[in-house]
């Protein structure tokens, strides 16, 4: 059994497990509510919706869902499918599959990551990136590789790469790419940090030269002072650029960025951003201030005043902002975070505020539901069931269910491989099909689905 067809066996048995409650995808262990335990091994498996603003009907529109799978625990497999939904035709349709089979760090391990992309011409996967992440006796992270698939040569075409050495005074971090006119790999970013005292020098990579020469520095020191100097390869000197440090003031911790005043010789204040949290008031409000050049003072032009969850799992978020004309402060962006018992994000929503027609208007969208792959909200009461006959089949397949008659149907190969066409009627012909086990799902809405296996002799 090739990899491909034990992945696609795993999922669509684990989704016929999933996806409608069944008896064998029961709950366990309350501080981890979406793990989930099969034929003894356990699993985590989560779905994960967005969706996008739609302006002519001024609501959310449901367009994509990434569904992942990942052994508890040891991480040994994990597979993320993501899909887009189709308004049309009522149905999910693959964009991209990823694979990590083995994320076990050992000392020497090696590690293989890859991705596909569907190919809805030819309604197959087809090989699009693989990497390759190799750890040394330490088990500390040592090389990186990226391949791309050429359709071309059928082959895969390695196109960056990231080399770490590790010492006990400094970790030295390159990167490179291929150059596709040769094929050889150039230079793109170098970093040595060193670790005491703390100093991080960067390079670039001078094509004529064809060597490293260095850019800036970051120096670390105390008080917690980060500082970054701009290497100037005609005086040979470093020139300060910016820096920021923290500045306690009783319970507030304020972080300031300077810029270098080339012209003065000396640091110029920037920007500055501090939160302040009291334990009797429910709202913890962060501030952003701009330094003001004329009045030499700060102004603080944006804050975000943070609520604490209430009792139905909510926490809120107003962004106000102000200018230097207009001191009052307006709303710009609020958000809204639902979590459950366990403090699982099941919904984030974002809006902003539109100054031309007055009114908020969605920006971001993004929905969780742990444990199984469609809302938690379907109760095993309202499904009704459904069969398919004869099974094992030979000519047509036919689904027997009033009320999934008119419903878009796909009828999938354990390859993942979609056979068959969304259809809208109670049969489907299997004639042509090779001889296996297929899966069907029948798309109810578009948060609901529910599948079935069948047999082709």
């Amino acid at each position: 059994m090739n990899y491909n067809y034990s992945i696609a066996l795993l999922l669509l048995t684990l989704s016929g497990v999933l996806m409608f409650h069944q008896a064998e995808a029961q709950r366990i262990e309350k501080d981890a509510p979406h793990v989930v335990e099969i034929a003894g091994a356990k699993w985590v498996i989560d779905s994960s919706y967005t969706y996008r603003w739609d302006r002519d009907n001024w609501n959310w529109e449901l367009a994509r869902r990434t569904v992942n799978v990942e052994r508890y625990n040891d991480g040994y497999l994990k597979t993320k499918i993501t899909s887009s939904w189709d308004p049309a035709s009522e149905i999910w349709t693959p964009v991209s599959r990823y694979h990590q089979p083995n994320a076990i760090v050992v000392p020497n391990a090696v590690i293989v990551d890859s991705s596909d992309i569907w190919d809805a011409v030819n309604e197959k996967w087809e090989k699009s990136e693989k990497s390759i992440t190799r750890f040394n006796q330490d088990a500390k992270y040592a090389h990186y590789t990226v391949f791309d698939w050429d359709k071309v040569k059928q082959k895969w075409h390695a196109n960056y790469k990231n080399d770490i050495e590790h010492t006990d005074s400094a970790t030295t971090n390159s990167s490179y790419f291929v150059d596709p006119l040769d094929d050889t790999w150039v230079g793109n970013r170098k970093s040595i940090s060193y670790h005491n005292p703390k100093v991080i020098d960067r390079y670039k990579w001078d094509k004529e030269n064809k060597e490293w020469y260095l850019s800036n520095r970051s120096d670390y020191s105390e008080p917690p002072y980060s500082t970054l100097y701009k290497w100037d390869r005609q005086a040979a000197r470093f020139i300060p650029f910016n820096r920021s440090y923290l500045d306690t003031i009783g319970a507030i911790v304020k972080r300031i960025t300077q810029v270098w005043d080339s012209k003065q010789k000396d640091w110029v204040n920037n920007s500055a951003s501090y939160r302040v949290t009291s334990t009797s008031d429910p709202i913890s409000t962060a501030y952003i201030q701009a330094w003001d050049i004329q009045n030499n003072l700060w102004f603080t032009r944006r804050k975000t005043e943070k609520y604490q969850q209430d009792k139905d799992g909510i926490r809120k978020s107003i962004t106000s902002s102000r200018t230097l004309s207009d001191t009052t402060w307006k709303a710009v962006l609020q958000s809204f975070q639902t979590y459950d018992e366990a403090n699982q994000l099941l919904l984030s929503e974002v809006y902003s505020w539109s100054e031309n027609i007055m009114q908020w208007k969605g920006t971001n969208k993004y929905q969780n539901f742990w444990g199984q792959f469609v809302s938690t909200s379907t109760k095993a009461t309202d499904q009704p069931s459904f069969t398919v006959f004869p099974n094992p089949c030979t000519d047509y397949l036919y689904i027997s269910a009033e009320e999934l008659e008119g419903k878009p149907a796909q009828l999938w190969s354990l390859d993942g491989h979609l056979t068959v066409r969304p259809i809208r009627n109670q049969s489907i012909n299997v004639s042509n099909l090779k001889a296996g086990m297929y899966r069907i799902v029948v798309v109810l809405d578009k948060d609901r689905e529910w599948t079935i296996s069948c047999i082709k002799k």
